[in-house]
């Protein structure tokens, strides 16, 4: 099993902009989880055309 953390977690610090959804993929990492469930809430996307 491996163990991690919703993006939404953070979800207060990601629509007062004081943390991007990259920070928070990089704190996921930083407290030792091996994963990341992404739920965009707070943030979007396909915010960005050179992705799409």
């Amino acid at each position: 099993m491996k163990w991690g953390i919703s993006s939404y977690s953070p979800f207060r610090s990601l629509t007062s902009g004081q943390m991007t959804i990259l920070d928070v993929v990089e704190w996921i990492n930083g407290v030792g989880r091996e994963h990341v469930e992404i739920v965009p809430l707070g943030f979007q996307l396909d915010d960005n055309p050179e992705r799409r």
